[in-house]
């Protein structure tokens, strides 16, 4: 049995395992990649990662980018998944071994652990439920997904035209599967994991011009043309469906949805503040 690797981002400065709670030894490898590029190499305490990578990002789709060239140049061995979580993201370790055990047992290609209700979040639908233990969805969200290996690597040329990533996870990631005939995809309640930091991506121009919107919009057109070559694989649902085509009007109203909900948590959490 392969193992598999979890990536662990962390700004340079802080502590980047303050998050994990390290109750049992890993049954899988640990790279920390530190995005700010310094070099530093921080006081190991309670979890000593396998690689330390520095490598300056503006964000996930960078990060996603050089972890592909590590995979590529650096590691000796194939991983099974490869797993990519924010040093915000707080979890056991114990619950990275139990859902990579399930992900095997039930022969996953890509997963997401599900999402405590007190984290902040973008998708509503990926929030846990206490009376599920897996649930079988059509994709995961970018904030922690675990990917089989060669989807993880087939993403590489898209990493570089998504800085956020935004969009990889989906639109393009569900056409890849299909491709690779890899589309067994779930979210796991049996592990919950709690995202304590807001989401920012949304409100950043990135060094292309383009914001996470923008990079999001420009994944679904790409992921469309690579659709188009394999016709034989895409009915008119999957089209419609999950690459949102015809429903152009759909994703306008979405969008207007999440940025009236950013506007009412900015003003719930600037009143919270004031208020403590």
């Amino acid at each position: 049995m392969l193992r598999s690797l979890l990536v662990i981002t962390w700004n340079g400065i802080e502590n980047p395992f303050a998050a994990v709670h390290a109750d049992v030894k890993p049954d899988f490898d640990i790279l920390l990649f530190n995005y700010s590029g310094n070099g530093k190499i921080p006081n190991y305490s309670t979890v000593i990662p396998n690689y330390l990578v520095s490598h300056s990002t503006e964000n996930k789709g960078q990060v996603f980018e050089q972890v592909c060239y590590f995979l590529e140049q650096e590691n000796k061995t194939s991983y099974e998944y490869v797993g990519v979580y924010d040093d915000d993201l707080i979890f056991k370790i114990s619950d990275i071994n139990s859902m990579l055990h399930l992900a095997q047992f039930h022969k996953l290609d890509v997963f997401h652990a599900s999402i405590s209700h007190d984290s902040y979040f973008s998708h509503r639908r990926f929030l846990h439920k206490s009376s599920l233990f897996l649930e079988v969805v059509e994709w995961v969200e970018i904030m922690a997904p675990f990917y089989r290996e060669e989807i993880f690597k087939k993403c590489l040329p898209y990493f570089k035209k998504a800085i956020s990533a935004h969009g990889i996870d989906c639109f393009l990631v569900p056409v890849l599967q299909r491709i690779l005939k890899r589309t067994n995809t779930a979210l796991i309640h049996a592990v919950m994991i709690k995202h304590s930091r807001p989401v920012k991506s949304h409100q950043r121009i990135y060094s292309n011009n383009k914001t996470s919107d923008e990079e999001t919009e420009l994944i679904r057109q790409e992921a469309i043309s690579l659709a188009q070559k394999y016709p034989e694989l895409f009915d008119e649902n999957f089209y419609r469906k999950i690459l949102k085509v015809g429903n152009e009007h759909l994703l306008e109203a979405e969008d207007k949805l999440i940025k009236v909900k950013k506007l009412i948590m900015g003003f719930w959490t600037k009143a919270k503040n004031e208020a403590n």
